[in-house]
């Protein structure tokens, strides 16, 4: 009997691990493995390793919603969690909690006072910082226009932006040291990326997000898998708000607070 009731529940060990590998992979094909990629190796949208403080800081309701009326799926709340979770490390914000309401699809931010020597936060500029919205461009330069410390200009000949964006995420530069942004455009952005950079080979292409520039890589090729790593970033956190800045604009859905409440 004792023996019995080991193979069964060795049996019922393999039929729970096979259940959750196929779950995984059959979610993985629905909403793509670069998504996937994504949304793993983000950093965790919470810190409670101390008390976490729910009478003090800041509470928000976050409401997630679409311009042409569509509902927000849940791989996007997943998404948008990230992206807030992503910025308030960034700010060094440690004391806080990213919880979803999927029914609602409405995200719940708090964020506890720090009990440390550390200033305390500006929650409003905090709360308006996780949610803005930012937009990645790639633009075609002109070599003369550069600005007093000899960025280049933007020329709004814009080759691809975060639209064409399907996965960013920080990563450890092992060759060189500190930390890059690799970034995986989407089948029509790859496309674009690649008719561009065949007709700009000996030339720079600027990297903007929003007004602010980033680099300007020589291209020496062109780019067929879709694939670009933007490179020089001092730590995880720079590189991780890249990240989230980059991810924000290719997102078809924003967000708004619906309600702070500041204790």
């Amino acid at each position: 009997m004792g023996k019995r009731k080991e193979l069964k529940l060795i049996i019922i060990i393999m039929a729970i691990t096979c259940v959750l590998t196929a779950a995984y992979w059959i979610f993985s094909f629905t909403i793509g493995s670069e998504l996937m990629d994504s949304l793993f190796k983000l950093p965790d949208n919470s810190d409670t390793s101390k008390s976490f403080d729910e009478n003090s800081g800041v509470h928000a309701v976050i409401k997630l919603y679409k311009d042409s009326g569509e509902k927000v799926t849940p791989v996007e709340i997943l998404l948008a969690k990230q992206i807030i979770g992503r910025r308030l490390k960034a700010m060094d914000i440690r004391y806080r909690l990213v919880t979803d309401d999927m029914q609602q699809g409405t995200i719940r931010l708090d964020i506890s006072k720090d009990t440390s020597d550390k200033a305390e936060p500006d929650y409003s500029l905090a709360i308006d910082e996780a949610l803005r919205s930012s937009m990645l461009t790639l633009q075609e330069i002109d070599e003369d226009r550069r600005n007093e410390a000899a960025q280049y200009l933007q020329t709004g000949r814009i080759v691809v932006s975060g639209k064409d964006v399907e996965s960013a995420r920080a990563e450890k530069d092992i060759r060189n040291g500190g930390y890059n942004v690799a970034v995986k455009f989407n089948s029509e952005g790859t496309s674009k990326f690649e008719k561009a950079t065949g007709k700009l080979i000996g030339k720079r292409i600027g990297i903007y997000i929003d007004k602010r520039y980033i680099m300007a890589p020589s291209i020496y090729e062109s780019i067929s898998d879709g694939e670009i790593w933007i490179t020089g970033m001092k730590n995880l956190e720079e590189a991780n708000k890249l990240a989230a800045d980059i991810m924000s604009g290719s997102v078809k859905f924003k967000m708004k607070a619906e309600t702070v409440e500041i204790k």
